[in-house]
């Protein structure tokens, strides 16, 4: 492990604190290959992004998420695809589509951090 993301890991904190800039279209594109490239179980990639940077929908959004108390400039919403996870017959009981979502999630903050 590279100190250098060992420092990243270290330091990533959830931080609450928005502004009203704009977020780049590069940025938000490495989040989201980040993403893309995290590991998934069975490499069967039941992941899906939305990206809503729309304001009105960004309310919609708000409404539905009473713990977003800011307004943010973008919101990438994670999915899963359940057509994928049943093509690939994962049981009913496989928790492999929810460790996959932490995974990703984990994967991309920690991009959006460094």
């Amino acid at each position: 492990m590279s100190a250098e993301f060992l420092k990243t890991m270290k330091s990533r904190r959830v931080i609450r604190d928005m502004t009203d800039q704009p977020v780049e279209r590069e940025k938000i594109e490495k989040i989201l290959d980040a993403g893309r490239w995290s590991p998934a179980a069975g490499n069967k990639r039941t992941t899906r992004f939305v990206v809503i940077q729309d304001p009105l929908t960004l309310r919609m959004v708000r409404v539905f998420s009473p713990g977003m108390f800011q307004e943010p400039q973008v919101v990438i919403l994670l999915c899963i695809d359940w057509d994928i996870v049943e093509e690939n017959q994962f049981t009913g009981d496989d928790k492999s589509p929810y460790i996959d979502q932490g995974v990703v999630m984990q994967t991309m903050m920690l991009a959006a951090h460094s």
